[in-house]
């Protein structure tokens, strides 16, 4: 048997397996929040972090130099902080903790992480040093704000006709000086069939102000599995890079997520004529809730394509240039 029908049979029993971990899981709310700011001894401060369910998940928050470690590790506390206020505690490398008290005033009591809005760091939140000796560096000023970094949509009628994707990047993750802004970022696409299984996945690096495109008939060209569907759902999600190739990201491997995706696609729709004829709309992607059980699923789910796959499960990326809409047969 070829190694493509093996992976299939390897796909089916993956799909098995995940279905029975997600059982009972009762989905929740969740929002983005990008973090950045300065500690009193200079160092930079920068991340994500998602809350769902009214609790904070996923950290991914680094620190520069001098302190210089990465806060991704376990919620050693997760408690509301009254009266205006939320904390949490990460565990960061080097046996550091990282104290983050967002203020709340969506949320007075301080209750709950579901209802906040955006707003300043408090100026209690530390990074902890156990040294010795220990140390503790107070944050000099930050902001949180919630990004949107993950958007999805359909396409249907590709039996009739191919559907474009254009992608761009609104700066929005720019950070850097004007003539050197950077803001790059790596989007993953993941397509799924009507079935739910991710036929394929790969990323494009889109840079402020540029345009990238690609099409169905591209995403469908090597697919995990041997159907042509004639519809996908397709999902996006974005996270910052200071790459200048689409080749350092990786769609199962997620980075820091990031704000700034745009996102546009077409798609036919039948027209009540006779003898039959499609008509082609085009609308933005669908800004979409990323919770960290959907997180986790298609990038576990794009690397199990990646290594099983025998080249197939992983679509060719994006070219430069934007699509115009395709014609209907």
């Amino acid at each position: 048997m070829s190694n493509k029908y093996s992976s299939i049979r390897l796909a089916c029993l993956a799909r098995l397996l995940a279905a029975f971990c997600l059982l009972g899981l009762a989905s929740a709310s969740a929002q983005v929040f990008a973090v950045s700011g300065s500690l009193g001894d200079g160092s930079s401060l920068s991340g994500t972090f998602i809350v769902s369910g009214g609790a904070v998940a996923t950290p991914n928050i680094a620190i520069g130099a001098p302190d210089s470690v990465t806060c991704a590790g376990a919620f050693t506390a997760n408690a509301p902080n009254p009266p205006n206020g939320y904390l949490f505690r990460v565990l960061c490398t080097s046996g550091k903790v990282l104290t983050l008290d967002l203020s709340t005033p969506a949320d007075p009591t301080g209750g709950t992480l579901t209802n906040y809005a955006g707003g300043p760091l408090r100026s209690i939140s530390h990074l902890i040093d156990p040294g010795p000796p220990a140390t503790d560096h107070p944050l000099a000023s930050g902001t949180v704000v919630e990004i949107a970094p993950f958007q999805v949509r359909y396409v249907a009628n590709l039996d009739a006709g191919d559907s474009v994707i254009n992608l761009s990047n609104d700066g929005a993750s720019s950070n850097g000086s004007t003539f050197a802004p950077g803001g790059n970022l790596c989007v993953g696409v993941y397509a799924f069939d009507p079935s739910e299984e991710l036929l394929s996945c790969c990323t494009c690096l889109v840079t402020p102000d540029g345009l990238v495109s690609t099409s169905a008939s591209a995403i469908n060209s090597k697919n995990l599995t041997p159907e042509i569907p004639t519809s996908l759902v397709i999902k996006l999600l974005a996270w910052s890079t200071t790459g200048e190739s689409s080749s350092g990201c990786n769609a199962g491997i997620p980075g820091t997520l990031a704000d700034g995706l745009q996102a546009w696609a077409t798609t036919l729709h039948a027209l009540p004529t006779t003898p039959a004829a499609y008509g082609v709309t085009e609308t933005p992607f669908s800004q979409a809730t990323l919770s960290p059980t959907e997180l986790s699923h298609i990038a576990q789910f794009c690397q199990f394509n990646q290594t099983n796959g025998s080249g197939f499960g992983v679509c060719p990326g994006c070219n430069a240039g934007g699509l115009g809409a395709a014609a209907s047969q």
